[in-house]
């Protein structure tokens, strides 16, 4: 948002610059393992010890609650900032109930954990999971389990910041009915560049609020496959030509430098460097469109192409337009019915139907017809 509004303001952005915390090298460093990198791409951990639970400092409640949060404590508040703030989600697990070190890893057929807000859940093997030796501690990138939940007798913590697959956490969070704010981040895909960034915030509230003899040890930054930057190449052309307009290079150059793109206009290309948080921009359309977004697209004049005078006919509607018409010529009926069944007129059910009355996929269209010649 703050890109948006200072683009649409030209007001240059100003970022967010947190001093290195403190490390204490007799905290224990986390031990993660990820056993697949195309499920959880990057994973970061830091133990910090002596927290106090305790009351929120009224300006980051205040910030929480203007966004429609509510303030908890202390430890859930900064975790819920970070999210609010940069759209990073994190979690924190106690550290005394966690068994050895920390693995992300596909949930074994059969296990079960209890959600924060006491949801049993059972898993069938595809959903991914957050675990110590022992067993699991979250669903990852959804909801924390009661194993490893903060309470107000915490001391130590660990923090996770990580970066989980979209699909798998909107499947696991569809067949078990949980929705929560960091699922939804990460169900729409986000850059494990975040997590980096989520911790060095998190880490610098905890040091400040975390309580008086706050210790934060070492942290572990396990990142399989680091992303690699894209760059996109345009040319002036390229965008007058696809948004009907009729900019200089120099307009465009000024449009890229207010949206906050870095880019190269040293040859006839303007090459220009993609942010990490926008998985949107990827190729040449997709920058043009972003040119025309901030040019205003109320600023673009509606022009009709050159079609000529008549347009090819579609052969396939073309001859089933004429089927058609020459069977209610013949006196036929054209009959829509439902592509959803009822039980016993139906072999495949649908797990998330579209009417509760019609859960599987019809295996017949007689079915339908019939109903239709009886109404």
């Amino acid at each position: 948002m703050a890109r948006e509004i200072g683009a649409l303001l030209d007001v240059p952005r100003k970022d967010q610059v947190f001093d290195d915390v403190e490390r204490d090298l007799k905290v224990p460093v986390v031990r993660v393992k990820i056993e697949d990198e195309h499920l959880c791409s990057r994973y970061i951990a830091t133990r910090i010890d002596g927290v106090t639970i305790g009351i929120t400092p009224k300006d980051i409640a205040a910030k929480i609650e203007a966004v429609g949060g509510r303030s908890i404590n202390n430890i859930v508040d900064i975790t819920n900032f970070v999210l609010f703030d940069i759209g990073q989600p994190l979690h924190a697990f106690d550290a005394e109930k966690v068994t050895g070190g920390i693995t992300v890893r596909l949930a074994k057929k059969g296990e079960t954990m209890t959600t924060l807000d006491n949801k049993s859940v059972s898993m069938d093997g595809t959903e991914l999971v957050i675990a110590d030796d022992e067993g699991v501690l979250a669903l990852a990138g959804i909801k924390g389990g009661k194993k490893a939940e903060v309470t107000a007798e915490t001391s130590s913590i660990i923090l996770e910041c990580a970066n989980f697959d979209p699909t798998t956490t909107r499947k696991t969070s569809q067949k078990h009915g949980i929705k929560t704010d960091a699922s939804k981040r990460y169900e729409n895909g986000m850059t494990s560049a975040f997590a980096k960034e989520g911790c060095a915030i998190a880490l610098a509230l905890f040091e400040k609020y975390g309580g008086g003899g706050v210790r934060i040890g070492e942290t572990t930054d396990v990142y399989p496959s680091p992303e690699v930057g894209v760059s996109v190449a345009i040319t002036v052309d390229d965008v007058n030509s696809l948004l009907g307009l009729h900019l200089t290079r120099l307009e465009l150059v000024e449009v890229l430098t207010r949206a906050g793109h870095a880019y190269d206009d040293d040859n006839e290309e303007v090459v220009v460097t993609i942010p990490a948080e926008r998985l949107d921009l990827r190729i040449k359309a997709d920058m043009i469109e972003e040119v025309g977004r901030h040019i205003g697209y109320e600023n673009i004049a509606p022009k009709l192409p050159n079609l000529g005078k008549k347009g090819l006919p579609n052969k396939r509607l073309y001859y089933a337009n004429k089927i058609r018409k020459i069977l209610v010529g013949a006196g036929f009926s054209e009959v829509f019915t439902y592509s959803f069944a009822t039980a016993g007129h139906g072999d495949v059910e649908v797990f998330h139907p579209v009417g509760k009355d019609r859960p599987f996929m019809r295996n017949t269209l007689a079915t339908g017809l019939n109903q239709s010649l009886l109404t």
